[in-house]
């Protein structure tokens, strides 16, 4: 089973305001593959409910066409309802 070991914050180029949040997995060559694009009054929630393992759920790692490892979850937080699915899940 994959490792989740840290969060990484990303400026969102596309977005003003907004910061890109992934989640980082240990052992896999491919260790942030997916994330959000979170308003800034929302990232802490965000940070605490991935770092506490609310965020994402059975993660599975995969191979991609090139043999690279990545980890493939299921999202329980959606972007575009980011805040009402944070205070759903106790964030």
């Amino acid at each position: 089973m994959p490792t989740l070991t840290a969060v990484s914050l990303r400026p969102d180029p596309s977005h003003a305001g907004f910061v890109t949040v992934f989640p980082v997995w240990d052992g896999v060559d491919r260790p942030t593959p997916s994330g959000w694009s979170a308003p800034h009054h929302l990232v802490d929630r965000l940070v605490r409910a991935i770092l506490n393992g609310a965020a994402v759920r059975n993660p599975v790692i995969k191979t991609d066409v090139h043999g690279k490892t990545y980890v493939e979850t299921d999202f329980v937080i959606s972007g575009r309802e980011m805040e009402q699915d944070l205070e759903a899940i106790g964030f």
